[in-house]
């Protein structure tokens, strides 16, 4: 109790020194681009959420996810077109050194450090944990995420790392590597002269267009789930997302930006909480009871069901019929509907506005869209790093002594994985892997190390009765892409910590899944809860790409204008962007309208979700639009002061 009231104490005294007039002013934007700005009547809609508390096991102090977290409200968005790549403004900034592989590091006492790892440079050089404490996701805590284990004062992965094999005290000998567990016999290369610093970032040949894949799956990864067909989620089960940035520490609850996107009708008859926008595109319907903890946009009928009925804490946007159901539906901000529609009983919202409604299809599954998975492999077939390291590609497909397979940077070809036994894969610096046909497997594991990024690209049919994808630390650091049309089926031993991308087949969750990263697939088959915590992070994915090419405009503007590209000296005034073009993460932007879906317009940049304004509760410096979050000594929540 004494904590408690030195803490209120605390917050008190925080708002009175941050009071200041004009802070709080506030605008909503309309729909889309079709739609005119809209200022709510009362001049300020503050939401109100209550988090359920949440006991993180796993980190150094209880995290009571109890915020009043009020958002601005959140307009439509460009979709699809090439993003202009930039870093994400509103985070607390961790630059990382340019000698160092990847975003993760940074320079501490002339040396390349994992800040996300390190306990003697836990978060930041110098950053000490404790006796009893590790570092973990650059947080000292007393337990780890996920799948990870505590031995001694670092944060590992027993089913995979070689010093800790099974259990802390196993290291695995020379010519020996650790495959779920066990120590196994491991192919295991010496990097080439080109892995110095991580080796350059990896390029996908293959499609309309080479494209580095930091730059592809920062396009193709911006919603926490996405799907091209129907969704349903049953009764049984539970549905729930919200966000982080791995850049800035581990999961911590109550952070927005986890959106969620369908091309189809999206049904959850289960209690939903959307950590973002929802969001159901062309004249699909939406079914759903729970809370939309940003924007709420469908094309098509949005049906609340009961006993709770839909909470939007932000904005809604309705084409077709709004039904309350037994619950009833309440927007606090704006809802917009179409001029020949009427507002059932039942229905409540802060400001109405009649307008045309035009809810673009959120997942880029158009022909021209999709990933050009068979195009990547085919172009690696004989293009590829397998002589340098002497790999032959059919060293996993059939019999073979090998479980464990260790990879330098570069691109790297196989022409299918045929075991039907745990075989590990390690990615050890900018790497990718090219898999040509099925994998068959007992326990598949693909694993980046803390210094690298793994693009793992298969091109036929998965069949594993267990499945483990990159870190829960830092997600954005792997991506699968799954080509084969057949279903590919979770099972219950799997554990995610990155993006998944499934086109054209299903992706089939048959028990309870908790995701850190993403999911994109043609359609889902869920049966069971279904939680996504998305890594915001993905959405600067392009930084570790070569410079971009420079502006084609020779105007002094450095970002693209609006419409076409032009010759003169001048910047475009007064025209519409351009509808092929959209502006990713800390681009320039006027409007909501100008950013790449869902990431909205703050403060003149394209970001995850709005600044927060004084008092309300924050993780990050860069969650506040002052760019200050105070916290209590030892506490992970904290609230936006100014100076």
């Amino acid at each position: 109790m004494r904590s408690q009231l030195i803490f209120l104490v605390f917050i008190a005294t925080l708002s009175l020194l941050s009071a200041c007039g004009g802070c709080d002013e506030r605008r909503i934007d309309g729909p889309g681009r079709d739609v005119a700005d809209v200022q709510a009547e009362d001049g300020s809609l503050a939401d109100t959420l209550i988090l359920d508390a949440v006991n993180q096991d796993t980190l150094a102090h209880d995290i009571l996810a109890q915020d009043a977290l009020a958002h601005d409200a959140l307009g439509d968005g460009a979709q699809t077109g090439a993003d202009t790549v930039a870093s994400d403004t509103i985070a607390d900034p961790v630059v990382p050194a340019p000698r160092c592989p990847n975003v993760y590091q940074r320079i501490c006492d002339e040396a390349c450090t994992n800040l996300k790892i390190d306990p003697d440079n836990c978060g930041e050089c110098g950053a000490v944990c404790g006796d009893g404490e590790v570092c973990s996701g650059g947080l000292c805590a007393s337990g780890c995420l996920g799948n990870e284990t505590a031995c001694g004062r670092v944060c590992v992965q027993t089913t995979s790392n070689n010093e800790h094999c099974g259990r802390c005290d196993n290291a695995c000998g020379a010519g020996l590597g650790c495959n779920n567990g066990a120590c196994v016999p491991a192919a295991i290369f010496d990097a080439p002269a080109m892995c110095e610093g991580g080796g350059l970032p990896i390029d996908l040949e293959g499609g309309a267009e080479d494209r580095c894949s930091g730059e592809v799956a920062e396009e193709k990864f911006r919603w926490a789930m996405c799907a091209c067909q129907d969704v349903s989620l049953p009764a049984s089960g539970g549905f729930h997302t919200d966000a982080f940035d791995s850049l800035q520490g581990p999961y911590i609850p109550g952070i927005l930006g986890g959106s969620v996107g369908s091309n189809g009708n999206f049904s959850c008859l289960a209690t939903a909480d959307v950590g973002g926008s929802m969001w159901v595109g062309g004249a699909s319907n939406l079914t759903l009871r729970g809370k939309v903890r940003m924007d709420m946009l469908t094309g098509g009928n949005t049906n609340a069901s009961a006993p709770n009925g839909i909470d939007v804490l932000q904005n809604a946007t309705v084409g077709g019929t709004l039904s309350p159901g037994g619950g009833g539906a309440r927007i606090l901000g704006t809802l917009t509907i179409p001029e020949n529609k009427t507002v059932s009983s039942g229905v409540t919202y802060g400001a109405l506005v009649k307008a045309p409604v035009d809810v673009a299809k959120p997942c880029q599954c158009e022909p021209d869209e999709i990933i050009p998975i068979h195009g990547f492999i085919a172009a690696r077939r004989d293009n590829n790093d397998n002589a340098l390291i002497n790999l032959n590609p059919s060293l996993l497909n059939g019999a073979t002594n090998f479980r464990r397979l260790d990879l330098p940077c570069g691109n790297y070809y196989l022409n299918g994985i045929n075991l039907g036994t745990d075989i590990t894969i390690v990615a050890h610096g900018r790497t990718a892997l090219y898999i040509d046909g099925n994998v068959n497997a007992a326990r598949l594991t693909f694993f980046a190390t803390p210094d690298a990024e793994f693009d793992i690209v298969i091109g036929g049919s998965v069949s594993a009765s267990g499945l483990s994808v990159g870190s829960p630390a830092y997600p954005a650091a792997t991506r699968l892409y799954l080509g084969g049309s057949s279903k590919l089926t979770l099972p219950q031993n799997v554990d995610i910590g990155g993006f998944v991308y499934v086109y054209p087949g299903e992706l089939h969750i048959p028990k309870d899944l908790e995701v850190y990263g993403g999911l994109f697939a043609n359609k889902f088959t869920v049966n069971g809860k279904l939680t996504i915590h998305y890594d915001r992070r993905i959405l600067s994915a392009g930084e570790t790409c070569r410079d971009p090419d420079p502006d084609p405009d020779p105007d002094p503007d450095p970002d693209p204008d609006a419409g076409h590209p032009d010759t003169g000296t001048e910047p475009d005034v007064g025209t519409e962007p351009d509808p092929d073009q959209c502006v990713a993460l800390s681009g320039s932007c006027t409007s909501d309208g100008n950013c790449c879906a869902p990431l909205v317009c703050d403060q003149g940049k394209c970001a995850a979700a709005r600044c927060l304004v004084v008092n309300e509760s924050c993780v990050y410096n860069g969650d506040c639009c002052s760019k200050i979050c105070a916290k209590p000594p030892g506490s992970t929540q904290g609230v936006c002061i100014v100076n």
